[in-house]
């Protein structure tokens, strides 16, 4: 497989499969499923937003050859990888309006959108995601502590476990939903919707008060359990 042109300035587009090593880099694991679009995307460079000074940063084209390892030889790759990573903001064509510092109003965008990558501030980055894919609008933001190395790993740990109850939570979501709304930014606001198949709507809130990466996944379902005849939390 030939490496793609990612030369400043190229406007040659990725698909998700080659960002897995840049997610293995951050979180130390591979990107869920759930944070995978069920469609092809090409992902370009993002123009930059008006008035914010966003980094956009070409991924280097010796990229491509991790894409086809597995996790753990990625893992051992680790070493390598980190002068690599340099994904900073990716977007489809749908999205590249929503570029900005926090999320965007996650119920009003385009329902195609999708992007995904990094926004930096003056002592921390931040991973941000957006997606409308398969009837669901989803959009994160929350700290990597990639600057503070094996310091972090502690946040790192939280960030996967974070990671992993919301693919559990989706995985079991669909037998009782038709849409989901969820908005989840580490340091402000944390809200999920689920639109039930009766059509009527469930949501539920964390808290805004201090930054932390937890949620209520199980409290949601369980409300969500109890709305079908013959079911209990």
């Amino acid at each position: 497989m030939e490496a793609p042109n990612h030369q400043e300035g190229a406007q040659t587009g990725l698909e998700i499969s080659d960002l897995e090593p840049f997610f293995l880099y951050y979180f130390e694991q591979n990107i869920p499923d759930n944070l995978k679009p069920g469609r092809k995307f090409t992902l370009l460079p993002s123009p930059k937003a008006e008035g914010q000074d966003f980094q956009h940063l070409k991924p280097a084209a010796d990229l491509a050859r991790f894409s086809a390892m597995t996790a753990q030889e990625l893992k051992a790759e680790k070493s390598t990888l980190k002068p690599l990573v340099k994904i900073k903001w990716l977007s489809n064509p749908a999205a590249a309006k929503y570029t900005s510092i926090g999320l965007p109003n996650i119920e009003e965008i385009h329902e195609e959108a999708y992007f995904i990558g990094l926004q930096s501030s003056s002592y921390k980055d931040y991973f941000k995601y957006l997606s409308t894919n398969e009837n669901r609008k989803v959009g994160l933001r929350f700290m990597t502590w990639s600057q503070y190395g094996e310091a972090g790993e502690k946040e790192r740990a939280a960030a996967r476990e974070f990671l992993e109850a919301f693919a559990a939570f989706e995985a079991e979501a669909w037998t009782y939903a038709d849409a989901l709304i969820f908005f989840y930014d580490e340091m402000g606001q944390k809200s999920l919707k689920l639109q039930l198949k009766d059509g009527s709507w469930i949501s539920g809130q964390g808290s805004s008060m201090h930054p932390g990466l937890a949620f209520n996944f199980q409290q949601l379902l369980d409300a969500a359990k109890a709305s079908r005849p013959g079911d209990k939390p």
